[in-house]
């Protein structure tokens, strides 16, 4: 029987797309592919030389899957030396997971759509570089994609606007987001205190501090701070798409720009929506009006979580311990 799924288990004369990409695909027997190597008159090809920088964004290219994580896929591309995150929104429209998933179950199910070693086709919808600039991230899409012959079947970018992450390629916003805003964003660090997420389409990471992680998620004074990061390890993990709302916008005493607080448990991770549209679930660390974006000229507590001298300053907090995981 014939299965559309956008290039996914299409059966035809030749068999299945799933079958020829597990073979190898006929074509790519007969020459080696680019940046992988391959055999001719039964002698190894050299591999060509692999690109340091990032691909453009819209770009489409051929690739082999290497690793598969619960969040998604990591595919090689051809003559790049970066592999592409394809987020698993991004994957096929049959691949639908939740939170609650286990990440057994969803490693399979991705398995399901591309199995490691397999060829696909990828568009580039983000390239998002860290705040040093020197390294990036590079976020694809394989269900834009017709996996038989690589065509475009998003040009405008509005599928893939519409499941996880959006068309990119803008840059990024030296600005701070607005307070109340909810974002896409991508998780970045994690320490005892928070966990550090990169917004899309913001050049400057947002902390979500270890009280807005997760509701269930509660802390007293007396744990360790191995034992927070352990706990919010377990939570998320670096790399993991979550959803953020802005709570917070703030001074940086020591000139280095805006501090923006985000909160994840006032937001609904599954698709985004606002758990706290009146804004009376978060109270800010300053009492004062502050001026423009909303920021407060000397809040208390600003420089909670901050190391100094070797030791984690958690200002007001450490004499509130019904602050940690307060809902």
């Amino acid at each position: 029987p014939e299965v559309d799924r956008q290039g996914f288990g299409k059966w035809d004369r030749a068999g299945s797309t799933a079958d020829r990409q597990r073979a190898g695909c006929a074509d790519q027997q007969r020459e080696p592919a680019q940046g992988f190597g391959g055999q001719r008159d039964g002698r190894r090809q050299p591999a060509a030389p692999l690109t340091d920088g990032p691909p453009d964004v819209g770009s489409i290219h051929h690739g082999k899957v290497q690793t598969i994580k619960p969040f998604g896929i990591f595919v090689a591309i051809e003559g790049y030396r970066r592999h592409v995150l394809v987020h698993h929104t991004q994957v096929s429209e049959e691949v639908v997971l939740t939170r609650s998933d286990e990440d057994d179950l969803k490693v399979k199910a991705l398995e399901y759509a591309a199995t490691p070693g397999q060829q696909v086709w990828v568009k580039v919808l983000e390239v998002s570089f860290d705040q040093s600039g020197a390294g990036f991230k590079v976020h694809g899409s394989m269900r834009v994609v017709d996996q038989q012959d690589g065509h475009d079947l998003d040009p405008t970018g509005q599928l893939a606007a519409g499941r996880g992450l959006g068309g990119g390629g803008s840059r990024l916003s030296d600005e701070p987001p607005e307070v109340g805003t909810r974002h896409r964003a991508e998780v970045k660090r994690i320490e005892a205190y928070g966990v550090f997420v990169a917004l899309q389409g913001y050049r400057k990471y947002g902390l979500v501090h270890a009280s807005q992680v997760a509701n269930y998620l509660e802390f007293s004074a007396e744990d360790s701070e191995a034992d927070r990061k352990k706990a919010l390890s377990e939570l998320v993990e670096v790399g993991q798409d979550v959803w953020v709302k802005v709570v917070e916008v703030t001074e940086d005493d020591k000139g280095r720009g805006p501090k923006v607080g985000c909160s994840m448990k006032l937001v609904d991770q599954t698709d985004g929506t606002d758990l706290d549209p009146q804004n009376l679930r978060y109270r800010p660390r300053g009492d004062g009006g502050g001026e423009g974006h909303g920021r407060s000229k000397a809040p208390i507590g600003a420089g909670a979580g901050e190391v100094k001298g070797g030791a984690i300053d958690w200002g007001y907090l450490a004499t509130r311990p019904d602050a940690f995981g307060s809902a």
